[in-house]
């Protein structure tokens, strides 16, 4: 890990660093069939997926179900991590009316939790996942649901998760998974799959957080600097050449990435520290929306 990031002694007590490797992996809309070869040239010890594993513009019936063979396959796979995007939210609960996503179709839907084992499948999924020091979702966490005296808790956050998951059974709107007025949505900031990075995201003091969802052509990074120094109270927003340039060394109080750059690159993050890598495993054809 940088020495120059400081975190909390509770973020500590929640990993263990020795010689850890994770790969995380952002919205595959389809595109699968580099990752498996991505996994095993990088060896790593855990693989985290951020989500949107489904919907893309030039998907045909063929396709989804090839995604959702691959996912079921790799849901029973060790050491991988699943994490649920806005575009699998309508799949995972497909009885729900407040989690339609542009994409979703109900001929889809019957195909897909058909071969995820009519969605038994889809509890190995999650909404969130805490490694090396940093919370990993599909498009980040919001101080606004955070915990209004605690602030940032894994334990709420866990809370928080089965509450909403409950109310999507339920067919009821949850601002955990609420889409936001940046995306169109009814709630004032998106939820953990929705939130927008450019429009809604802002660095939390002390969380770290990798999410996908909004996309770039570059890693887009966020960080709160320590001195105050800089626009909006502290907070720089740039792409990672340029972070590794002037702000890899500097002391910050948060440090957030956005990796859905279309598949173009991946990341390792490994004993707290991210590397960006260009993707050598995927075709010019993977790359497109």
């Amino acid at each position: 890990m940088n020495d120059s990031f400081k975190v909390s002694s509770f973020q500590r007590r929640q990993d263990n660093w020795n010689s850890m490797k994770t790969l995380i992996i952002a919205d595959l809309h389809n595109k699968i069939d580099w990752v498996e070869k991505c996994i095993k040239a990088v060896k790593p010890d855990q693989t985290v997926f951020l989500g949107d594993y489904f919907d893309s513009f030039d998907e045909t019936v063929e396709c989804t179900k090839r995604t959702a063979y691959w996912l079921n396959q790799s849901l029973h796979e060790p050491k991988r991590v699943h994490l649920l995007g806005n575009h699998d939210m309508p799949y995972r609960f497909p009885m729900s009316s407040t989690l339609l996503c542009p994409g979703f179709t109900h001929e889809k839907s019957e195909i897909i939790n058909e071969i995820l084992d009519s969605g038994a499948s889809w509890d190995m999924t999650k909404s969130f996942h805490w490694a090396q020091g940093y919370l990993m979702s599909h498009a980040g966490i919001h101080q606004n649901l955070l915990h209004p005296i605690k602030g940032f808790d894994l334990e709420d956050l866990s809370r928080l998760e089965k509450e909403s998951f409950l109310k999507c059974y339920a067919d009821m709107g949850t601002p955990l998974f609420g889409c936001g007025y940046s995306r169109g949505g009814n709630y004032p900031c998106g939820g953990i799959t929705w939130q927008d990075f450019d429009m809604d995201f802002s660095p939390i003091e002390g969380v770290n957080q990798i999410v996908g969802h909004t996309p770039h052509t570059h890693v887009k990074v966020k960080l709160l600097l320590e001195d105050g120094e800089g626009i909006d109270e502290g907070v720089i927003e740039c792409y990672w050449d340029k972070y590794l340039l002037d702000y890899e060394k500097v002391v910050k109080k948060s440090l957030n990435f956005a990796l859905d750059t279309h598949r173009q690159h991946y990341v390792i993050l490994e004993d707290g520290k991210v590397q960006v890598m260009k993707n050598i495993f995927a075709k010019m054809q993977d790359f497109s929306e």
